[in-house]
């Protein structure tokens, strides 16, 4: 790499894990792409490679919010289950498409996410406890998802969190680094036994994208996360759009 991608790669962990310490999930969105356009990794191995920066990521987010209190266990444990299974299922199917389909999916999970986040999540009125088949099947949606394209769901958990179980933000953020953690290294699991990883690059990001979660978290707990989800869901968007562009580019 060049000495622009070492510094382009540095920053664009920094935001990574900001994005942890702030929304609770959504690194993944541009882990992949950091992975595919600045460190020049395949596709498949920038999933993998996601995997690890956001699964670690979102255990050290874990870690620092246990004090809080705000991380809703059962919740959680019962949507990672599933959602373990599926990333099982979801990183056996991509082993079955090329690197341009997993982009061009990937790229349509960022549109998604950035409508999510753009749009904001309302408080829920219902108080009840969500059903734990709804749980489960909203898992292992997410799980699917995240073996599939490497992303890990947060901008999908989280809202419906707030939705589905009338948690606020805090918490749900919270919960979805729990279940992000659990489908990440299940997820890691399947992957590394059909490939391997440049540690170095990894391990580098994720040194670095630690650093963003702890100031990410910090900043959670003293300024408004609508503002700064409006702004990562812009820049999402952004990102996307570019990544679907230059997959349908050079298809033609």
């Amino acid at each position: 790499m060049t000495i622009l991608h070492t510094l382009a790669l540095g920053v664009l962990a920094v935001v990574i894990g900001l994005a942890v310490g702030i929304l609770g999930g959504g690194g993944a969105i541009l882990a992949v792409p950091v992975f595919t356009f600045i460190a020049g990794f395949p596709a498949s191995q920038a999933v993998g490679a996601s995997f690890v920066v956001v699964g670690a990521s979102s255990l050290f987010g874990v870690l620092l919010r246990l004090r809080s209190g705000s991380i809703r266990w059962i919740v959680g444990l019962t949507m990672a289950v599933a959602g373990a299974l599926g990333a099982q299922a979801g990183q056996w199917l991509g082993s079955f498409v090329s690197d341009r389909v997993t982009l061009i999916v990937f790229a349509l999970v960022m549109f998604l996410s950035a409508v999510s986040m753009l749009r904001g999540s309302r408080p829920s009125r219902f108080t009840r406890r969500p059903s734990i088949p709804l749980v489960l099947a909203l898992g292992l949606g997410i799980g699917v998802l995240t073996g599939f394209t490497g992303a890990g769901g947060g901008f999908i958990i989280v809202p419906a969190l707030v939705a589905l179980a009338g948690l606020p933000f805090a918490a749900a953020s919270a919960t979805s680094l729990l279940v992000i953690t659990i489908n990440s290294a299940s997820g890691l699991l399947g992957y590394l036994g059909e490939q391997s990883l440049p540690w170095a690059t990894v391990g580098s990001v994720v040194a670095i994208a630690l650093v963003g979660t702890f100031i990410g978290t910090w900043i959670a707990s003293r300024v408004d996360g609508a503002k700064l989800k409006v702004a990562f869901g812009a820049l999402t968007l952004f990102i996307g759009l570019g990544v679907l562009i230059s997959q349908l580019v050079g298809a033609g």
